[in-house]
């Protein structure tokens, strides 16, 4: 599926109206309170999904720790990448 089905099929299936990305390959669906953001980046046949899903306690090593362990950088998950910010 390429990018723009993407976005089209999951307006369809939100029942949203359609999202139509801007020029820049951009777009965003508010689900909620939940802005889920969509880039797209044609050269490297990929987009990234980007959302907030809560605040981490950067004091909490453990936590971090795990949060680390957490994010395989895209090893063995078909480029998926957990970004903590």
């Amino acid at each position: 599926m390429q990018f723009f089905e993407v976005i089209e099929y999951l307006s369809a299936q939100l029942q949203l109206p359609q999202c139509v990305p801007r020029p820049d390959g951009t777009c965003a669906l508010r689900l909620d309170d939940v802005v889920v953001h969509f880039t797209h980046d044609p050269v490297a046949r990929c987009f990234d999904i980007r959302t907030d899903v809560g605040h981490a306690d950067t004091a909490d090593a453990a936590l971090m720790k795990a949060l680390l362990a957490a994010n395989r950088f895209g090893d063995g998950s078909g480029a998926s990448i957990l970004d903590i910010s």
